[in-house]
C-alpha cells in the first residue's frame, strides 16, 4: 500500500515535469521561429542599417553616375526592376511620383537593349541604369523586383521597400524618408 502511493506520487510528479517541459520546448520553439523569420527578413533584402557598397554605373543614356553614394550628403533612392515584371510596371506611376522629389535612380536587371523602350514607352524621367553583375545584386540583396531602397550619404540604407507600390501611404513613407534629406541640403537654415 504504501509503495502504492509513492508509486503514484512518482508519476505525477514525472508528469508534471513532462508537461513543464513541454511548455518550455514550446515557448523555445515560438523565440526560435521569431528569430529564423526575422533573420529571413534580414537576408531576403536590404534592410535599415545595412551598409551598402558603392559602384559607378552608366545610365542608358551614357552619362556616367554613382549609384550607393549619393552627392552633398543628400539621399538617394533606387528602384530595381525588370521590363517584363508586371507588378513593376504597375509601380511605375509611384516611382514617378517619389522621382518628382527626390534624388531617384533606376536599376534595370534584364536585357540592356530592353531598357531603353521601357524608359520611353512609360515616360521615365529619373537616370535609368542597366546592372547584370549578379555578385552586385547579391550584396544589394536584390532578390525581387520591384525592390525601392532609400541610401544616404554614407551608403546606409534607411528605408526599404520590396513588392508593388500602389498605396499612397507607401509612396508618404518613401517621400518622408528621402525628401527631408534633400530639403535639409537645399535649406539648410529650416
Amino acid at each position: 500500500m504504501i509503495a502504492g502511493r509513492y508509486y503514484r506520487l512518482l508519476i505525477q510528479v514525472a508528469l508534471a515535469s513532462a508537461i513543464a517541459l513541454v511548455v518550455a520546448l514550446g515557448l523555445q520553439n515560438r523565440s526560435l521561429k521569431e528569430r529564423h523569420r526575422e533573420l529571413t527578413r534580414l537576408y531576403r533584402g536590404p534592410y535599415p542599417g545595412l551598409y551598402l557598397p558603392a559602384f559607378d554605373a552608366v545610365t542608358i543614356d551614357g552619362d556616367s553616375l554613382r549609384i550607393g553614394e549619393p552627392p552633398d550628403g543628400m539621399s538617394q533612392t533606387l528602384f530595381f526592376f525588370t521590363t517584363t515584371c508586371p507588378h513593376c510596371r504597375a509601380t511605375v506611376p509611384a516611382w514617378k511620383q517619389i522621382a518628382a522629389s527626390v534624388n531617384a535612380v533606376g536599376v534595370q536587371l534584364d536585357s540592356s537593349h530592353l531598357a531603353q523602350d521601357y524608359v520611353r514607352d512609360h515616360g521615365l524621367q529619373f537616370p535609368v541604369v542597366h546592372s547584370s553583375d549578379r555578385r552586385l545584386l547579391r550584396v544589394y540583396r536584390v532578390v525581387g523586383v520591384p525592390l525601392t531602397v532609400v541610401v544616404d550619404a554614407s551608403g546606409r540604407v534607411t528605408y526599404s521597400h520590396r513588392g508593388r507600390i500602389t498605396d499612397q501611404a507607401v509612396v508618404d513613407s518613401v517621400l518622408a524618408e528621402a525628401a527631408p534629406k534633400i530639403r535639409a541640403v537645399l535649406n539648410p537654415t529650416d
